[in-house]
Order: C-alpha cells, then structure tokens, then sequence
C-alpha cells in the first residue's frame, strides 16, 4: 500500500478563489485575487509555508495562478452528482498539480490520478478505511455503471 502524503499547516499554504458561495466574486481574475495570490507567494519566499494551494477556483483562475507561481494542488468540489471541476481536473492532470476533490466518493480514477482524498478525518479508525479503500478494485461494468451517473 502507497504511504499517505502528510502536509501540516506549516508546508502548504491554501488561497482560496473568489467564487459564488466563498468569497464576494464570480471565479474571474481580479486584484483581490491577485492580492491574494501575492501574499501566498510572499509567505512562501519568506518560509512560512512550502507550498502553495488554491480552493475553490475557476479553470481560468488556476491558469492565471500558474503563470505567477507553482502551485502544489487544487481543492475543489467533486463527487459523482457534481463534476462541474472535471476541466480543472483534467488541467490539473496535465500539469502534474494534485487535486483534492470535496466530498471524494473515490470516484476519479487511473494511471497518472492526482486525485488525493481530504486528510481530515476524526478517528484513526476512518483513516484506515480511507486508506483500504485504495486496494478497492472495480470492474469494467462497475465503472461504466459510476461513470454514466448524471452529474453537473
């Protein structure tokens, strides 16, 4: 079994988009996350975080931030009745950026995945579970049947 990534809240430093629902702002790139993005960046250069991490972002924004900086992973929703991110996935896939999908089912899968599943977990009985589900392996109709569910 794959070793979990491990990050305090020391190593990776969250920004997150200024989307419906979070932040005033409708996923377009602006001086607040701009503003955003540099204080990120600078907290990085001066070692306070190792990393830096979007959430909750539009495809456009990620690509504006990549052309600033590095960025270590993307959090956002996905699950079987809301994959409206797979585009940022996708993205995400291509440029080697892990994603960590809000409400994971376990759903995205395959060679190359930088799918990772949300860290926090209450008992350490739930870890182990979370991490077992890893050696779960569905058939061809199982996966057909996942990826024919209606979603965003």
């Amino acid at each position: 079994m794959k070793q979990p990534i491990v990050w305090s809240s020391h190593d990776l430093g969250i920004c997150p988009g200024l989307t419906p629902g979070r932040l005033p702002g409708d996923g377009r790139i602006g001086a607040r996350f701009d503003d955003q993005l540099a204080a990120m960046v600078a907290a990085r250069d001066d070692g306070l975080i190792a990393g830096i991490g979007l959430s909750n972002v539009s495809l456009g924004q990620l690509q504006h931030a990549v052309t600033h900086t590095e960025i270590a992973c993307v959090q956002n929703m996905f699950h079987l009745a809301d994959r409206s991110s797979a585009p940022l996935l996708g993205e995400c896939l291509r440029r080697g950026i892990a994603f960590v999908p809000f409400c994971p089912l376990g759903w995205p899968r395959g060679a190359g995945n930088p799918v990772l599943t949300s860290p926090v977990v209450a008992r350490v009985a739930h870890l182990r579970e979370n991490l077992a589900a890893e050696d779960v392996v569905l058939d061809g109709e199982a996966l057909r049947a996942l990826d024919g569910m209606p979603g965003q």
